[in-house]
This record gives C-alpha cells, sequence and structure tokens, in this order.
C-alpha cells in the first residue's frame, strides 16, 4: 500500500508539473498581451481617434484627446499642433473676430514653426479690417505693433490720415489739425 500511494503521489506530482508547465505560459502570454494591450494598443487606437478629430477640424477635442495620451508617441507636440492649426483655421475665416482668436493663438503659441510671424499677419489683417470699419484709432495702433512687418508703419500712417479725414468730415476742426500736423509731410496733410 505504501508503495502504491508513492506511485500514485509520484503521478500526481508529474501531472500538477505538467499543468504548471502548460499554465504558467499561458498565464504569462495573457498577461503579456494585456499589457501590450494596456500600453501600446489601447493609446494608439486613441491616438488614431485624436488623429481623425485633428483632420475633422475638431481642434479643442484633438488637443483634449492627445493630452489624454501625453506620454505615448509624439501626443504633446500634435497636442500643440492642435493649437497652431486652430489659429491658422481662425485666421482664415479672416472676420474681425476669428482675426483676434487666430492672433491670441499665435501669440500664445511662440516659437512654434512660424506662429511669431502668422501673429503679425494676424494682426496685420485685423488692423486693415479695422480701417475698412472706420475703427482708424484702433487700426493705426494695431498697425504700430508690427512696424517692422511689411508696410504697416505706412499702413499706421495712412489709418491716422483717414481718421483726420474723418475728423474733418464731422466739423471736429480741431481734432483734425490736431492729427494732420503731427503727419505734416504725409500727402496733402499740411
Amino acid at each position: 500500500k505504501k508503495e502504491k500511494a508513492a506511485l500514485e503521489k509520484a503521478r500526481r506530482t508529474s501531472k500538477n508539473r505538467r499543468r504548471a508547465l502548460i499554465v504558467a505560459p499561458s498565464v504569462a502570454a495573457a498577461g503579456a498581451a494585456g499589457y501590450g494591450l494596456a500600453f501600446h494598443g489601447i493609446p494608439a487606437f486613441r491616438y488614431y481617434q485624436a488623429d481623425r478629430l485633428l483632420a475633422m477640424k475638431e481642434f479643442d477635442q484633438a488637443k483634449a484627446a492627445f493630452l489624454g495620451i501625453a506620454p505615448y508617441r509624439d501626443s504633446a507636440r500634435r497636442a500643440v499642433e492642435s493649437d497652431y492649426l486652430a489659429a491658422k483655421e481662425a485666421m482664415r475665416v479672416g472676420t474681425l473676430t476669428s482675426l483676434k482668436t487666430a492672433q491670441d493663438g499665435f501669440d500664445a503659441l511662440k516659437d512654434y514653426e512660424d506662429s511669431s510671424d502668422l501673429a503679425k499677419e494676424a494682426r496685420y489683417l485685423r488692423a486693415q479690417k479695422l480701417r475698412d470699419a472706420g475703427q482708424y484709432e484702433s487700426a493705426a495702433d494695431l498697425f504700430n505693433e508690427i512696424a517692422d512687418y511689411q508696410d504697416a508703419d505706412e499702413q499706421a500712417l495712412y489709418s491716422r490720415y483717414l481718421w483726420a479725414k474723418k475728423l474733418m468730415d464731422d466739423l471736429q476742426f480741431d481734432k483734425a489739425r490736431e492729427k494732420l500736423l503731427a503727419m505734416s509731410e504725409y500727402r496733402d496733410s499740411a
């Protein structure tokens, strides 16, 4: 009986070892698959979704999605790219409000790609719109902010000139004279 019990015990031990040899790699494989899915598969899918949002011009949602997976690949840079593309889209729209949004967006991005140049361009376009709307003082001030950009200094002077002419049309001769004297060399200001 002792021999039979020992033989049975040896058989169970052998059977348990075989099970362990089968189960252990399976558990390890399942763990590796779970790890791969959690740390690579899911972030890759979320990155894809964020990229799709960016392609559909859902800039705020894309930025949030990229920030949600920030350590994954270049998602932190793509979040900044979302802001950049949003500002470019706002500038493309070209209204006073959207140009201000673009200007602020590019200012916030500072040295990202060509943001500083685009911030100046947004100011320039906005100043032109302000002048076209008869807001000469605001236009001149905005042109002065970017005096070194294209012909902004000339545009500022022209805006002040139009402002003085508007004051004359409104019969505000003293204010008009003051403005015209300040630019006596410009056109027929004298």
